[in-house]
């Protein structure tokens, strides 16, 4: 019906789309059809069940005989019980997890939000009605496109950007090499004070 009623809409001159693009929304239609059988295949194919009833008969046996091997293997009163429901709990945990995956759709606890997921399909198809929806995307007047144009802002940018660090590297060296003279000239005049100060000493002697 959907695929019908966007044909018509095509001839009629309703839909002002190509044939190209128009024939990706009959694909994606199709492809969430493909989808839905497929999850009623989960639903209708059942689980066999003579493999239910072995796997229910073998974890009645490991549920009998699990508590006497490890009462004959292992000695401790506590590990003992304690290895028991580990491993009889981990065996039946897995099965009733089976159970839960093996049909994921109702309204249990453990099932797929299904109307969360179609509330949101909903709200997709909803904006479409939207009247912003028909705004095309562009770009400024002030836009530049042509390429010669962009290359050389390009590399006029890349440019100034090298100058710019060359010349806080020069600033940073010139900077650091003041610092240094300054302190050389600070340290003779600390070394004449210590001159002075031996030379009054050996008078006063």
């Amino acid at each position: 019906l959907l695929q019908s009623c966007i044909t018509n809409a095509h001839e009629e001159g309703i839909l002002m789309v190509p044939p190209p693009i128009l024939s990706r929304v009959y694909q994606t239609i199709s492809r969430g059809y493909v989808n839905l059988l497929n999850t009623k295949k989960i639903t209708d194919t059942k689980f066999p069940f003579p493999y239910v009833q072995v796997i229910t008969f073998l974890l009645l046996i490991h549920t009998i005989l699990t508590p006497y091997m490890l009462a004959s293997t292992v000695k401790s009163l506590v590990a003992s019980p304690l290895l028991t429901f580990v491993f009889v709990f981990g065996a039946f945990a897995l099965n009733f997890i089976s159970m839960e995956l093996e049909d994921p759709f109702g309204e249990d606890d453990n099932d797929l939000p299904l109307a969360h997921f179609q509330a949101e399909m909903n709200n997709c198809l909803m904006m479409l009605l939207h009247t912003n929806t028909d705004i095309i995307a562009g770009v400024s007047h002030r836009c530049v496109k042509d390429f010669n144009q962009l290359k050389n802002a390009v590399s006029t940018t890349s440019t100034m950007h090298m100058r710019e660090t060359q010349a806080q590297l020069m600033r940073s060296r010139s900077s650091h090499k003041v610092a240094v003279d300054e302190a050389d000239l600070e340290v003779p005049s600390d070394r004449e004070n210590e001159c002075d100060g031996k030379g009054d000493s050996s008078v006063v002697v």
